[in-house]
């Protein structure tokens, strides 16, 4: 989820309409994108803002 600076939710990340992301251990937003790291995957995900 990413909230503003009130506390409202403004983005939520649940998969509906495109592929959920599993066993998730890691994200770090960076240059407007979301890097994803998994425990049991070798790969990195990226999300656009």
């Amino acid at each position: 989820m990413k909230f503003n600076e009130e506390g409202n939710v403004l983005k939520i990340l649940d998969g509906k309409g495109a592929p959920t992301f599993n066993s998730i251990s890691e994200v770090k937003e960076y240059g407007g994108k979301l890097y994803i790291g998994f425990v049991v995957e070798s790969y990195v995900g990226i999300l656009n803002g």
